[in-house]
């Protein structure tokens, strides 16, 4: 059974102001919501889809980056 701290009760704890940790939560959840609905609606193949939706749900700032800037970009270099 857990124990710990609620996620709520740990915004107080972090350094600096907790609005603006919040803020950045919510701009990396629009983020990763945005390249997820660019990923699912691509035209990559489904098991490329899969292994990025993937990457982006387990790994939500990295994945989303990652996928931005490898799988985006080349699709931007070959439809240029």
């Amino acid at each position: 059974m857990y124990h710990g701290v609620p996620m709520l009760a740990l915004w107080g704890t972090l350094p600096g102001n907790g609005a603006l940790w919040a803020v950045f939560a919510v701009l990396v959840f629009v983020f990763e919501l945005w390249m997820l609905i660019d990923c699912v609606t691509s035209r990559m193949k489904n098991d490329k889809k899969l292994l990025w939706c993937f990457l982006i749900l387990v790994f939500p700032l990295i994945g989303s980056v990652l996928y931005l800037f490898v799988a985006r970009g080349r699709s931007f270099t070959t439809l240029g």
